[in-house]
């Protein structure tokens, strides 16, 4: 969804908590504000999804087949489905289901997430983002996210030697571009934010560009990366998380593909160059299988006609 809006998840948590209540199901907020439902007991798997939320601007709409609205395809239906499975399945003796909903994964903190990583440690992981029913996610691109400030001595712009601070900017941006195709040669950038304006006697502009990070860059990338630029620029990294690729040969994606093969379907593996909160959790999870898989179509996702079926 988009940018989640802090009172109102805890409102949506509390909610799903005090009304999502399953005979032999214990459910929770924890200190994060995630929410949180546990089946069974011993090795564990967790369902990770998230219930960041926005503003009530889009209005959701249902009928009996199909419901549409901002937030169903990233990520509600694939919440849904894990709570609506938690509340049908079987947990062998010995085994723990638990899903947990996290909250802001749409913003730089990844706040739910890091708890996640820290505080509800499991053996197997599966992150409720769309895949599409038939395809399974195996990795995301990493996010590095600059936040680029220049301010510089106002000058006429009809001066010969006028350089503008927009101007300067592309300039940079194309610069940063160069220096990062050395480390990832397919990364992807796109400049997210830009805010222009005057103080004093300055031109002042702050940016903010994003690099996706392809899996398999080196985890200490920022490291290698040059970015100085002149005085007149400061260059801040505000996130830095990298990309993440889990095997193949794993027995959680060996799982999935025999549960593929006994439906007759012909499963398609992901690698997309979003980031999810499967990249924060891989930065210390190290030997722990992660996949994504859930309902929708994700060309949907951040979208005004995002629809389930």
């Amino acid at each position: 969804m988009s940018l989640c809006h802090e009172r109102k998840w805890e409102i949506s948590c509390s909610f799903n908590c005090d009304n999502g209540r399953i005979l032999g199901v214990n459910n929770a907020v924890d200190h994060a504000g995630n929410i949180v439902f546990e089946k069974g007991s011993g090795d564990h798997t967790l369902l990770l999804g998230h219930v960041d939320t926005v503003l009530h601007l889009w209005k959701v709409k249902s009928d009996e087949t199909t419901i549409s609205g901002r937030g169903v395809v990233d990520a509600k239906g694939c919440f849904v489905n894990f709570v609506q499975m938690l509340k049908d399945v079987q947990v062998p003796a010995n085994c723990k289901l638990k899903v947990n909903g996290a909250v802001e994964e749409e913003v730089s903190s990844s706040a739910g997430a890091y708890y996640v990583r820290d505080h509800h440690p499991a053996d197997a992981v599966i992150v409720g983002e769309p895949s599409g029913e038939n395809n399974l996610t195996l990795g995301y691109h990493g996010l590095l996210k600059l936040g680029i400030t220049i301010n510089k001595s106002q000058k006429h712009s009809a001066s010969r030697d006028n350089v503008s601070v927009a101007d300067q900017f592309f300039l940079i941006k194309k610069e940063l571009e160069s220096r990062m195709k050395d480390i990832d040669p397919d990364h992807v950038a796109t400049t997210t934010r830009i805010n222009q304006y005057k103080e004093e006697d300055r031109d002042v502009l702050e940016a903010i560009l994003n690099f996706r990070i392809s899996p398999g860059v080196r985890e200490d990338y920022v490291s290698q990366l040059d970015l100085l630029v002149s005085e007149e620029i400061t260059v801040d990294v505000l996130r830095a998380t990298p990309g993440f690729m889990n095997k193949r040969n794993c027995s959680l994606v060996k799982s999935f593909a025999k549960s593929f093969a006994n439906q007759k379907v012909k499963c398609k593996y992901l690698k997309k160059t979003g980031t999810s909160d499967m990249n924060t959790l891989a930065t210390t999870w190290k030997d722990v299988p992660i996949i994504a898989y859930g309902p929708g179509d994700s060309n949907l996702d951040h979208n005004n006609e995002e629809f389930q079926s």
